[in-house]
């Protein structure tokens, strides 16, 4: 899988104040894929955080005039919850998860990773 990884240091600028993303990785056949670190066996709000984390990539990109084609952003953005010490995923969180809120571990996170893409990729958006 090709792209780039930025670990702890993208800060997005909120009227809340700084608001840091645990990880970011910009892939040329997936898009933009914001990591949700979970430290831990407490998946608490996950799924709070990942839509958090979605919006606020997405405000930012959009004022980027290249990035949007008919007041939509060209580049998907997908989420993930990075839960490393929780051992059995589907135990933790039950029939419960609502489609688009994805969560994995080291077991899974392959698996995961695959199942994002970005239909109409385009080099010159990567760019």
């Amino acid at each position: 899988m090709d792209g780039e990884l930025f670990i702890g240091y993208p800060v997005i600028s909120s009227p809340q104040g700084r608001y840091p993303i645990d990880a970011l990785w910009i892939s040329p056949k997936k898009g933009i894929i914001v990591f949700d670190l979970i430290e831990g066996i407490e998946l608490s709000d996950f799924a709070d955080r990942q839509d958090d984390n979605a919006n606020k990539v997405e405000a930012r990109l959009k004022t980027y005039r290249e990035l949007v084609k008919r007041r939509k952003l060209i580049i998907p953005i997908h989420t993930l919850s990075f839960a490393p010490g929780i051992p059995d995923i589907s135990k933790s969180i039950g029939e419960d998860i609502e489609e688009g809120y994805e969560i994995a571990n080291t077991v899974t996170i392959e698996h995961s990773l695959e199942a994002f893409g970005w239909d109409d990729y385009n080099i010159e958006g990567y760019q």
